[in-house]
């Protein structure tokens, strides 16, 4: 029986859509005459509540609701131009060799989780996929996502590692008990994420021993 298990976040961790999304709503507040932040974008990385629709909707004083599926698409079409971020996929073939669980817990809608986990060639083999699915009290920085995850895998929490690259997401794992390596994208790098465990540069280059061997 396997004594290790890891839970993945989705954006920013296994693809770099965090970048795509900013790219699709930079362009949308663009069009608009305004412009979005990096660093304002940033504060809604991994959780759901702070979303750039509603501050375009306050500059703007418009609905927007028939813009969203445009922006949805636009994001959707930038992310299937992404790989999956380095180190995954090697890492991935590590863990199946060794027979440990793995899940992701993820703020994101299932049918982008999913959707992409296809698209990328690795829908299969995952203990368990826990998606927030548009309800903001289950999204992290809540550990709800996370704690649903270990009762399917069915690891002792103590023996659990979580990759995330947000605050909010290291929130919810350390919230959830859970050994933290935080992993930042492109649009977190410069983000405080003191929070984890520990902090890599970047999932390449380190096999499953080495991330494993980081456990306190």
């Amino acid at each position: 029986m396997p004594d290790r298990a890891i839970i993945f976040d989705f954006d920013g961790v296994i693809v770099d859509s965090e970048a795509t999304w900013f790219q699709a709503w930079h362009e949308a507040f663009s069009s608009h005459g305004h412009e979005l932040k990096p660093e304002a974008y940033a504060a809604c990385i991994g959780t759901i509540g702070l979303e750039p629709v509603d501050e375009l909707r306050a500059l703007t004083g418009l609905d927007l609701s028939t813009e969203l599926l445009a922006i949805d698409e636009r994001a959707w079409g930038l992310t299937l131009e992404q790989p999956m971020l380095p180190g995954i996929a090697g890492l991935l073939e590590e863990i199946d060799e060794a027979r440990l669980p793995r899940a992701i817990a993820s703020s994101s809608d299932r049918k982008w989780v999913e959707g992409l986990l296809e698209h990328l060639g690795i829908a299969q083999g995952w203990a368990h996929v826990a998606c927030a699915d548009g309800d903001r009290v289950r999204a992290k920085p809540d550990p709800a996502l996370y704690l649903e995850a270990l009762d399917a895998i069915g690891i002792p929490t103590r023996n659990v590692l979580a990759l995330e690259d947000s605050p909010n997401g290291i929130l919810a794992a350390r919230a959830a008990g859970l050994f933290c390596v935080a992993v930042p994208c492109s649009m977190t790098v410069s983000l405080d994420l003191s929070q984890a465990d520990t902090e890599l540069p970047s999932l390449a280059g380190i096999s499953l021993e080495g991330l494993l061997g980081l456990f306190k």
